[in-house]
């Protein structure tokens, strides 16, 4: 028996995926019952309006066979569609965010071939009076003897019966689940993937409860208010690819040196403390990818530290970590050093960040060079002094260079125009000694120009009338050398100043990397009134114009009145004119 697998796309947004039998006669009224009863758009829509009797339904528009019915993320505003239940052949269900009002039918226990059902998120995103009134899932569960995947909502019924023995998969996660997690989840035997991560349990677990389940691969207990004891001996533990313990309260690493699959590793948020473990660098020999262990209170690594030649992204951020920067592969594509006591010179081949930090000496040429595959280069608040190497490639790729609160010296090097992606330009808090940056005037990605408290000097502005970065909209030239009559028509080309205010709500991101979901978020100090103010994200609707403590002489210009962003009424705008003196 084929089943049918819909899928559709309204002008209400409306996605399905339905399916059923080989497109019986009750099968096909299904569908068409569904139609009917689904709010769409007749004159819009170039699927739905097609199904009708006339036809197979395998052959209807967005109509393929399969045997999975995929009703997630929807808004149907209605009830569950009468006979429902007949769709006995399905092998997978999926519920979540579907918007169906009442309660979901007891009968979905007769469809006793499932092997993955999704009842998770059962209130539509946004739409509080779409709530599920849910019945003893208990009951419905057990009846399912072939369920190799399970997703809840809610309430987390015992489901140790007859699904327990075929269950790998068991996702409670992003519900708001409280109390203690429940002691038979450690028994379910066949259990592959256990994830239980962003909800409000409480207590104690010992981590040597999941020594029972033999063939675990992924377990997510994070960001609950629990406390992980893993200060137990670990003599069976399952060889897993993903662990994450972030926010769980440990206060010591948890014995993973035999190890040998790991590809996902979270301990962050922890509380820490002392050396990390030399054996750290043999976990997941050659398969791990991703290492997190920030915001706990560790002071110092191994060295040589000898990590993975596979690791993509290591996290080391808001500890207290001394001594050396750590030499990594070149594989590493994310480092995140911040927030940290490093006292090192950086090592000649790493791409990392590094604010926030006591770093000296000169930045490395090489740094340099690697950004034609860097996005982002943070080496905000050290110790780096002299000239920025004029090494920035060709094909430079970067978004973001942040160099605020160094000892920088000279001019900006030409090489810096070949960076045509950058978005983000902060040299605040230098001893830097050019003129107005006219050589990056191609650049037209720019969104923040920080130059503040340089030595920067002679005219705003660049030749021909030529004024560049039309998506700029934080701008801070103060406490510089400028000087003479601020140019009308360079201004005028700030259009990003000129917007309505009425924008969406955004901020600057660069996706560091995919596995992981990981963005890295720019941030910017701005001063008003003698105050600074750290944007953490760039609000895409902030506006700042500073140019207070210059030599600017005469009118203030006509087009500083368009610019309409600095003047809505919000907080986050700006215009500062301080010591502007007037003919």
């Amino acid at each position: 028996m084929v089943s049918i697998a819909a899928s559709l796309n309204t002008a209400l947004g409306v996605h399905v995926a339905l399916v059923s039998g080989g497109c019986q006669a009750d099968q096909q009224s299904l569908l068409v019952e569904l139609k009917n009863t689904l709010k769409f758009n007749q004159y819009k829509s170039t699927k739905l309006v097609a199904w009708n009797y006339d036809a197979d339904c395998c052959g209807w528009a967005g109509v393929t066979c399969d045997k999975n019915l995929d009703l997630s993320f929807n808004n149907f505003n209605t009830s569950f569609p009468a006979g429902f239940a007949n769709l006995t052949r399905l092998i997978s269900l999926n519920l979540s965010n579907a918007g169906f009002m009442g309660q979901i039918p007891i009968e979905i226990s007769n469809i006793t071939k499932l092997v993955t059902l999704d009842l998770s998120m059962l209130y539509y995103l946004g739409v509080r009076s779409l709530k599920l009134e849910k019945p003893n899932l208990a009951t419905l569960v057990q009846s399912l003897t072939q369920l190799r995947e399970l997703r809840l909502d809610g309430q987390v019924p015992n489901i140790l019966g007859v699904s327990s023995s075929s269950l790998g998969i068991l996702d409670l996660s992003g519900n708001k689940l409280e109390g203690p997690i429940p002691r038979w989840v450690f028994n379910v035997s066949r259990l592959n993937v256990l994830l239980l991560s962003s909800n409000q349990f409480s207590g104690t677990i010992k981590l040597d409860w999941i020594q029972k389940l033999h063939k675990l691969d992924a377990l997510d207990l994070s960001y609950n208010n629990l406390t992980v004891d893993a200060n137990v001996t670990l003599s069976s533990f399952p060889q897993m690819n993903t662990i994450k313990l972030a926010s769980c309260n440990l206060r010591v690493f948890p014995d993973l040196r035999n190890q040998s699959k790991l590809v996902f590793l979270d301990l962050s948020d922890n509380q820490i403390n002392g050396e990390v473990p030399r054996w750290i660098g043999e976990v997941g020999s050659g398969t791990l990818l991703y290492l997190n262990l920030s915001q706990n209170l560790l002071v110092s690594l191994p060295e040589p530290l000898s990590l993975p030649t596979s690791l993509s992204t290591l996290d080391l951020h808001n500890n207290v970590l001394q001594g050396n920067v750590p030499l990594l592969q070149p594989s590493v594509t994310y480092v995140d050093c911040s927030n940290n006591n490093f006292s090192s010179s950086i090592p000649p081949d790493i791409v990392l960040d590094l604010s926030h930090n006591s770093l000296s000496g000169t930045i490395p040429p090489c740094l340099i060079e690697r950004s034609k595959t860097l996005g982002v280069l943070n080496l905000r608040r050290n110790k780096f002094k002299g000239n920025i190497p004029d090494k920035f490639p060709s094909t430079c790729e970067l978004k973001t260079l942040d160099l605020n609160g160094n000892l920088l010296e000279g001019k900006l090097p030409k090489s810096l125009a070949n960076c045509t992606t950058l978005e983000v330009l902060d040299l605040g808090n230098n001893k830097m000694n050019d003129i107005f940056p006219c050589l990056l005037k191609n650049i037209s990605s720019l969104r923040v120009l920080v130059l503040r408290k340089n030595n920067f000097h002679g005219k705003i502005g660049c030749p021909k009338n030529h004024g560049p970065w039309p998506k700029l909209q934080i701008v801070d030239l103060a406490s510089n050398n400028f000087g003479d009559i601020l140019p009308n028509r360079a201004l005028n080309t700030w259009e990003a100043m000129k917007r309505n205010g009425n924008e969406t709500d955004g901020h600057l991101s660069f996706e560091a990397l995919s596995l992981s979901g990981l963005y890295y978020q720019d941030s910017v100090t701005v001063t008003t009134k003698g105050q600074q103010m750290e944007l953490v994200k760039i609000l895409t609707i902030f506006t700042s114009i500073d140019f207070s403590y210059n030599h600017f002489v005469g009118p203030i210009p006509d087009v500083i009145g368009q610019f309409s962003a600095l003047y809505t009424p919000t907080c986050h705008t700006m215009l500062s004119l301080a010591e502007f003196r007037h003919f």
